[in-house]
Formats: structure tokens, C-alpha cells, sequence
């Protein structure tokens, strides 16, 4: 090799390209730290290739902004969030203002904004509100109803679905706090009724004033869970609704080419049901908040129902059975409920076949749920059964002194005292 072909193998842009490969090969052969490292030497090399660019060498105006991209996607497959979000940022600001094709430079911000909104939902800190605009811009749309590729709007929901989680979230914790000033407010009521009756002097007018103040926070709070459990169903509602849309399109689209089982059975079609029905579980717990139990059921009814057309995992179908069950007591529908547990206890035994602990734990569980119901149609021997096959498990794999064992005995003593008496 001559000195001018040296010369020519020897510039920073070569050397990008090299390490660029190498980057290539360490992510396909899973070190993603090592391919990390090339793209950080590739990063400091097109920066040198910058200058030298100012300087007279051959320009490539995106070659900055496309390392830094590179960069990120290396910093998102290892979940260093915010320094993919940085160099996301930094790949944005590095386009060039003028010059070239609009359309290559429009490509590419999609794929940044893209990029940057996935990174904004990972963490221990997801930031689903921001996220979504980045994806909106990846669509070059304003509202979800207006995106078109798929992903985009199945990431646009799941920015809703999460939105609408927090939200659920919130509402909970705000109807403890509720829950807890009612408990307060019930305190304070005693007292001053106590000391009103005997006459004392307990300044009683101290309990009064505070009494209202607690009454007034109580109710600013339930105002507040309102408002929480509103913007919770909404969001909740918005997400599962165009999701729904989507998935039904995408079968559809598939069936044109394959049978209508073959297409159930698409591997991204499962995924889009089981994601619809885990919103639509959020979505019920909402309803419940409410205190529109029917709505709860239906909704519940809904999951259920897609379960056995789409097969959903066994966790999932598991948790809505007992929710399902637990809000047809509340409704005093106890035959159907008996009907749910029924149904969980057959899935538990599908689900753990083994004989192990956790097997055990949760057919005791179902016992127990069994027995409750039993109990609230006040058939009384029939619950002794339940609740003595649960405390059997129970005591077996937990202990003697676990708190669900002592409250099954405790339970146990009650009933033999209402079926002796």
C-alpha cells in the first residue's frame, strides 16, 4: 500500500465505518456493552470528521445526528433510559437547517422521535404524557384517531393505558386517605357525643370546629377521587378503544390471506387481544372505584369472553376470575360466583399440575374465596369444609402463626358456633 492509500484508510470516516461493523457484529453475537463502546468511539470519530468537513473534507450533513441515533439505540437495548433519551435529543439537534432532501431528514426524525418516546416509557419513572407527543410527531399527526401505522398507535395507546393506570393509582390512594378521615371523623363524632351526654369538660366546641374540618377534607378528597377516577376512565377508555380498532383491523387484514383461526392464533394478533383485555381489566377496577358494580361485571364478562376465543395467559384470566368472582358477591349473584371460583380453582389446577407449595397456596386460596361464598348464603357446613381444606394447605406451607392461618381458625370458631348453637 502506498503512503496516499495509508493516508486515504486512515480517516475518521473510515475508521467510523470500522468500528460502525464492529458494533454491527458485537450486538448481532449479544455484547451489547462491547457494541456500546464501538458506537461511543464511532460517536468521537464523526465529530473529528466534522471539523475536518469544516475544514474542506467531503461533507455528509446527517452523519452526526445518525451516530448519535446509533448511539441511543445502544444505550436503549442495554436500559440506560436517560442517556438514550440524550443522545436522542442530540440527534435532533445535529440535522442539518437546510440543504439536502426534506424527505430523508423527515424519515429520520420519525425514527428518533420514535426511539426517544420508547425510552421515555421505560425506567423506573415512565413519562407516558411526553412520550406520546413524540410518537404523535413520528405520525406528523395531532391526535391518536389520526394515526395510521400500527405501531405508532398501538405505542400511542399503551401511552394511554398508562396514563389512565396512574390515574387509577392515584384515585386508590386518594379513597384510603378518604377512608381514613371518615375513620377520624367517626372518632371525633364519638368523643363529642360522649362528652355532650356525660356533661364533661372537654371543651366541646374545640371538637366541633375540628369535626368540621375534618368532614371538609373528607369531602375535598372524594371530590378529588371523582375527579381522579373520571380522568383514569377516560384515558383508559380512549386507549382500549383504538386499540381494539387496531386489532381488528390487523385480523381482518390477516384473514385475507390466511383462515379466520390461523389468523387468532397470529402471534402480534394475541399480543393486541391480551393488551385490550389487560386495559379492559384496569378499566373494570375504574367502574368498581365508581361504585357501578354492573359495569365492573360486564366488563370482567368482556375479558373473559375474548379468553376463549384468544387464549389469554393464565395469570391474567386467574386475577379477572377472582375479581369477577369477588364483585358477584357484591352484587349477592352467590351461584355465579360460585361458578367463577370454580372456574380458578379448574385453571389453578392447569396451571400448577405439580404438586409444589405455590400449587398448594393457590388452591387453598380458592378454597377460601369458595368458603366465603358459601358463608354469605349462610351455608354454614358447607363453608366449614372450604375454609378446613384452605387452613390445611395453609398451615402445611405457611406455618402455624402466617395471619391467614390464625384468621381461618379464628373464622373456623365462629362457624361451629353458629352451626352447634
Amino acid at each position: 500500500m502506498d503512503e496516499l492509500a495509508m493516508l486515504r484508510a486512515e480517516t475518521p470516516l473510515v475508521k467510523l465505518r470500522q468500528r460502525e461493523r464492529e458494533a454491527e457484529r458485537l450486538s448481532q453475537a449479544g455484547d451489547g456493552w462491547g457494541a456500546l463502546r464501538m458506537r461511543q468511539e464511532a460517536l468521537a470519530l464523526a465529530k473529528v470528521h466534522k471539523v475536518a468537513a469544516a475544514r474542506g473534507s467531503p461533507s455528509y450533513p446527517m452523519l452526526l445526528s445518525t451516530t448519535h441515533y446509533k448511539l441511543a439505540q445502544a444505550y436503549a437495548e442495554l436500559g440506560c433510559v436517560a442517556q438514550a433519551g440524550e443522545h436522542c435529543q442530540h440527534a435532533m439537534d445535529h440535522l442539518p437547517l437546510h440543504g439536502g432532501s426534506l424527505e430523508p431528514v423527515a424519515r429520520f426524525k420519525g425514527q428518533v422521535n420514535v426511539l426517544l418516546g420508547e425510552a421515555l416509557l421505560q425506567g423506573g419513572a415512565p413519562k407516558p404524557q411526553v412520550a406520546l407527543q413524540h410518537f404523535l410527531a413520528a405520525g406528523g399527526v395531532d391526535r391518536l384517531e389520526q394515526v395510521g401505522d400500527l405501531g405508532l398507535r398501538v405505542a400511542c395507546c399503551q401511552c394511554y393505558a398508562l396514563m389512565g393506570g396512574a390515574k387509577l393509582a392515584q384515585a386508590r390512594a386518594t379513597r384510603e386517605a378518604r377512608q381514613r378521615l371518615g375513620d377520624a371523623v367517626a372518632g371525633v363524632e364519638a368523643r363529642l357525643g360522649e362528652a355532650e351526654r356525660k356533661g364533661s369538660g372537654v371543651d366541646r366546641t374545640a371538637l366541633a370546629q375540628r369535626l368540621g374540618d375534618l368532614r371538609a377534607e373528607e369531602a375535598e378528597e372524594g371530590a378529588f377521587e371523582t375527579q381522579l377516577a373520571g380522568e383514569a376512565e377516560a384515558a383508559l377508555s380512549r386507549a382500549m378503544d383504538c386499540l381494539y380498532e387496531a386489532v381488528t383491523e390487523e385480523q381482518d387484514r390477516l384473514e385475507k390471506g390466511m383462515s379466520r383461526e390461523e389468523a387468532r392464533q397470529h402471534p402480534l394478533v394475541s399480543t393486541l387481544w391480551r393488551q385490550v383485555c389487560e386495559i379492559g381489566v384496569q378499566l373494570a377496577a375504574v367502574h368498581g372505584l365508581r361504585g357501578n358494580l354492573k359495569a365492573q361485571q360486564k366488563q370482567l364478562d368482556e375479558v373473559i369472553s375474548a379468553h376463549s376465543t384468544y387464549s389469554l395467559p393464565a395469570p391474567l384470566v386467574a386475577r379477572v376470575l377472582k375479581e369477577q368472582g369477588a364483585v358477584l358477591v357484591e352484587l349477592k349473584r352467590y351461584d355465579d360466583a360460585l361458578k367463577a371460583y370454580n372456574e380458578l380453582l379448574e385453571l389453578q389446577a392447569e396451571r400448577y399440575a405439580d404438586d409444589t407449595p405455590r400449587a398448594a397456596v393457590a388452591r387453598a386460596e380458592c378454597f377460601k374465596l369458595v368458603g366465603d361464598v358459601y358463608v354469605a348464603k349462610r351455608q354454614f357446613n358447607r363453608a366449614r369444609e372450604h375454609f378446613g381444606a384452605a387452613l390445611e394447605l395453609f398451615s402445611l406451607h405457611l406455618g402455624s402463626r402466617n395471619p391467614l392461618v390464625l384468621d381461618l381458625e379464628h373464622r373456623l370458631d365462629q362457624l361451629r358456633g353458629y352451626t352447634e348453637a
